[in-house]
């Protein structure tokens, strides 16, 4: 981010209200700009209730904000008095509710109640909701995938397909067939599942290696400031500066409360440390992913659409809750996540924070010469001792 949006960005979050902040934002910017700030504390957001978080029957529906509390400022209507403003919302699936889909429509056994599912699942029909599994997928793809698990990611994938269709009643699920276009449609998404597991995601490989190390800073009682020895290795070995995941980070190394259900799992060792630290990087990096999504969702288009995920999990219901996102930003096709608490609020080492603001170019040359896997792998290792260590192995 430039100094001059920072300064104007700035001036937008101390406004008294709405606005003020929209006049701030047509003395500094024109049509021609291509920005976008999405304004998540606003009082008087004409955004309706339909759009907030939500539980039901336990399984929580959520984005990355309070979507109610919404407004909009976009470069391309300035000076404009009346803007029709279409929003649409954005369901991502996690594994889990995949799952329970496909046991539900090819009649397996649920160990869920089938009817507080139907309800949940009626839910998203009657809300107009838009279908995604992009997250689930590439979840998926980080483990093997045998030829069993082929077959069963076929049929989900199907039944995902067919729930999708918006001609498709949940409450008759036998009455609607699959069409030609349908089976494209899956076959597509099931060859794009394939397709991730050759592709390295970097900054999922980052912050695997991040977690671990915080893992093993948290054990060492003779680190005092875990924060600093954190961010120092983010910047100066892994060649990365993640603001999102290391404010997490600093919750689960203060051992708060606030975030306890994320971290419960790996407070201490335990007969599978390393599987549980990397099931937590999944739960976090979600987080990531929806921000992503979002980012994606709204670029060069417009129509607005709110991402959401779905899920069972209260590590994710916990996720959403922490650290909101107040302001996003779309510049020249750039995403900009400002959170109720940033780097600054947890860290008060001039040194640490001057590294970050002032070394972006020296990190983006370096991170493409790091080995990620190598260092994930040197790290599994470190912990699998003190694991055997710990239990007198």
């Amino acid at each position: 981010m430039n100094e001059q949006l920072k300064i104007i960005i700035d001036l937008i979050i101390k406004a008294d209200n709405t606005i003020e902040k929209n006049i701030i934002f047509e003395k500094f910017f024109n049509k021609s700009d291509n920005i976008k700030i999405f304004l998540f504390d606003e009082k008087y957001s004409n955004i309706n209730e339909s759009f907030k978080n939500r539980e039901i029957n336990g399984y929580k529906i959520f984005g990355p904000t309070d979507y109610t509390k919404m407004w909009i400022l976009d470069s391309k209507y300035i000076g404009e008095d009346y803007r029709e403003l279409k929003v649409g919302k954005v369901v991502h699936f996690d594994l889990n509710i995949l799952t329970y889909l496909n046991r539900l429509l090819n009649d397996y056994r649920l160990n869920i109640q089938k009817k507080e599912f139907l309800d949940y699942l009626n839910f998203f029909k009657n809300n107009q909701f838009n279908y995604n599994i992009t997250t689930a997928l590439m979840e998926r793809s980080m483990s093997n995938i045998s030829g069993v698990d082929k077959n069963i990611w076929s049929e989900i994938i199907l039944s995902y397909v067919k729930f999708s269709n918006i001609k498709f009643d949940i409450n008759e699920p036998d009455m609607f067939l699959l069409s030609e276009a349908d089976y494209s449609w899956a076959k597509e998404i099931y060859y794009s599942l394939l397709e991730c597991r050759n592709q390295q995601d970097v900054k999922y490989t980052a912050l695997c290696c991040l977690l671990l190390k915080a893992f093993l800073v948290k054990q060492d009682k003779k680190i005092k400031n875990k924060l600093e020895v954190i961010l120092q290795y983010s910047l100066d070995v892994l060649n990365v500066y993640l603001e999102l995941e290391t404010v997490l980070i600093n919750f689960y190394l203060e051992s708060d409360k606030s975030i306890e259900k994320t971290f419960q799992k790996i407070k201490g060792y335990s007969k599978k440390t390393v599987e549980r630290i990397l099931n937590t990087v999944w739960d976090i990096y979600h987080v990531r992913l929806i921000e992503q999504s979002f980012f994606i969702d709204n670029s060069n288009k417009e129509e607005i659409f709110l991402s959401y995920f779905s899920s069972r999990d209260d590590a994710f219901n916990e996720l959403s809750k922490i650290n909101q996102i107040k302001i996003f930003v779309i510049n020249d096709g750039r995403p900009l996540a400002i959170r109720e608490v940033g780097i600054k609020d947890i860290c008060n080492d001039e040194f640490l924070l001057n590294k970050i603001e002032s070394e972006t170019s020296k990190r983006k040359n370096n991170v493409t010469k790091i080995d990620f896997e190598n260092e994930k792998s040197k790290l599994i290792s470190e912990i699998e001792n003190g694991q055997k260590l710990f239990f007198g192995i």
